[in-house]
């Protein structure tokens, strides 16, 4: 893939590929090498941001390339665009929210008294937990997200493991 992505003529590559919370692999090196490759790159994966944004961001400038990554947090509504853009001016000190839909609409359906399993079970029928939904329920994905909106929004160089996390299965 990494042969094809440097070989490849087009302008701009689109990453897709699924998270790894634990190394950002492969779609850090994709990313990387597109950028290096003076590719513009677009992603949802968390994983580059997470594990390697500075990097990144700085090969994308160094390339005249851009380096597009919204939809990583908050299915694509411009919270980083505002945080890098918005408030140039501003130190943001800290950041609070509910970072994952899934767990957010589990503990809703819990608090009108359904079980964790019947929660998970409709979550995965309306199709907003995976079948593997163990990124969401044990906190990975909002431990990534975490990182990403630390990274980007107030300068921190932080990766997932840097973040406490618990998920919801107890």
């Amino acid at each position: 893939m990494l042969a094809f992505i440097r070989a490849c003529p087009a302008d701009l590559i689109f990453e897709a590929t699924w998270l790894d919370p634990h190394a950002g692999q492969p779609a850090t090196d994709y990313v990387r090498a597109a950028l290096r490759a003076g590719r513009h790159v677009v992603t949802a994966n968390k994983g580059p941001v997470a594990f390697a944004y500075r990097e990144l961001r700085d090969q994308a400038r160094a390339h005249d390339v851009g380096f597009f990554f919204e939809s990583t947090v908050m299915d694509g509504a411009p919270v980083l665009g505002v945080a890098r853009e918005g408030l140039p001016g501003c130190h943001v000190t800290r950041i609070r929210g509910v970072l994952n839909s899934t767990t957010n609409a589990m503990l809703c359906r819990m608090e009108e008294g359904l079980s964790y399993e019947a929660a998970l079970a409709e979550m995965q029928a309306a199709g907003l937990a995976e079948a593997d939904p163990t990124l969401d329920v044990d906190g990975w994905d909002s431990a990534v997200k975490t990182v990403v909106l630390a990274n980007v929004a107030m300068g921190a160089d932080l990766r997932p493991a840097d973040v406490a996390r618990e998920g919801i299965r107890g």
